[in-house]
């Protein structure tokens, strides 16, 4: 009697690797991630070394980072992840073609766009009175250095008039 035996593929999966991989990418810090889904960020640390996550855990995290559990549970440690970017979705094609059928689709965070704008007006805004003030800095030290002159210049007259009359 011929019975085959159901190997399984070892992979080099590590929950709390892919947890942080993926919070990484949504460019979450472990104290924003840990208010989404109601741990401290301390916790967040500790799970984000643990190998093996519970499945109840493994939800809440799923939750908070907009994932499927499988492709936290499924997500190799060497394999990077690529997305293809159409209409403002991000799909996660490397699940896809491991066939765990596992998708990540999430419109753009409008919020970090947003966030990212202001950061870019205020470091415009930043240099350019940097630059109006180097301006002003300038101009200054450059009247100063022609009155500087015109009284050096006026010593001297006055020094050279002074031997004249001698």
């Amino acid at each position: 009697m011929d019975t085959k035996e159901k190997t399984k593929e070892k992979r080099d999966t590590h929950h709390g690797h892919a947890i942080k991989r993926l919070r990484l990418d949504r460019q979450l810090s472990q104290a924003q991630l840990g208010q989404k889904i109601g741990f401290t960020q301390q916790s967040i640390s500790n799970y984000e070394d643990l190998p093996v996550i519970e499945d109840e855990i493994l939800n809440r995290f799923a939750k908070g980072l907009d994932v499927s559990v499988d492709l936290i549970k499924e997500l190799e440690e060497d394999k990077p992840m690529t997305y293809y970017i159409e209409n403002n979705t991000f799909s996660d094609y490397g699940s896809i073609m491991t066939g765990n059928g596992s998708t990540v689709n999430s419109t753009v965070d409008e919020k970090l766009y947003k966030s990212l704008l202001e950061q870019v007006q205020k470091l415009y805004d930043t240099n350019l009175k940097q630059i109006e003030n180097l301006h002003a800095t300038n101009t200054r030290l450059y009247q100063e250095c022609i009155v500087s002159t015109q009284k050096e210049i006026n010593d001297l007259k006055e020094k050279l008039s002074q031997l004249k009359k001698k």
